[in-house]
């Protein structure tokens, strides 16, 4: 889609979302990932980091996507800031889904709730700005990591809630899964097993020193089971 016009000069944006619109960001996810009546569906945190681009990208005003991440956007005409609003725009795509076939129905859209819903993406940062020109003044930008919304892969396990819990240093809270925070530096930089398709045999600290950066590096922690 074309970038929207903008007057950079008189338009004033928002720097971040404050902690309120944050904590709605990761309540509104977790409500609807269970929801999902998922076995390993992780319970979302909200990643500053992920924000900032998240940002930033909201302030551009562009109606596409930044390709920095997995990414859901939400427009509108309105000028007010509703994250749970938008969030529950794309888990109402729900009914455009069918987890059987792992489709949309006929003409619809439904890759904004399986993004909300898949099962390994645990971290979200959003951003938001209203002062967009044209017919959509309220642009609403999150990105989520891990990636999501990989082709012919459903976005998450059906079964009894945290019965597939698996990964290292892993619980259950509330229904969803969680992680250990502590197992890497920081609280951006968490320890996984991932890629294993690639050929990676151990857990994985899965890094964003830098908004748009990312790199991946072994764990000093013993494999999952063992």
């Amino acid at each position: 889609m074309a970038a929207m016009p903008n007057d950079f000069a008189n338009r004033r944006t928002m720097r971040s979302l404050n902690s309120e619109q944050e904590q709605e960001v990761v309540d509104a996810h977790n409500a609807a990932r269970l929801r999902a009546s998922s076995s390993n569906m992780m319970k979302m945190r909200y990643n500053k980091v992920l924000a900032a681009q998240a940002q930033a990208h909201a302030d551009s005003c562009v109606e596409a996507h930044s390709g920095l991440a997995s990414e859901n956007m939400f427009f509108s005409s309105a000028n007010t800031i509703n994250m749970s609003q938008a969030v529950h725009n794309w888990e109402i795509e729900k009914y455009d889904y069918d987890y059987d076939t792992n489709t949309c129905k006929e003409g619809r859209a439904c890759g904004h709730y399986t993004q909300v819903v898949w099962a390994s993406s645990d971290e979200v940062g959003c951003g938001a700005s209203n002062k967009c020109g044209g017919d959509y003044k309220t642009h609403i930008v999150c990105q989520y990591l891990p990636s999501g919304n990989y082709a012919g892969v459903r976005p998450f396990k059906t079964g009894a809630p945290c019965s597939d819990c698996t990964a290292c240093g892993h619980s259950c809270e509330n229904g969803l899964c969680t992680r250990e925070t502590s197992l890497c530096t920081d609280d951006h930089n968490y320890c996984r097993n991932m890629f294993s398709s690639s050929g990676f045999t151990k857990p994985l600290c899965y890094v964003s020193p830098t908004p748009g950066n990312y790199v991946v590096e072994y764990c000093n922690v013993p494999m999952c089971g063992q």
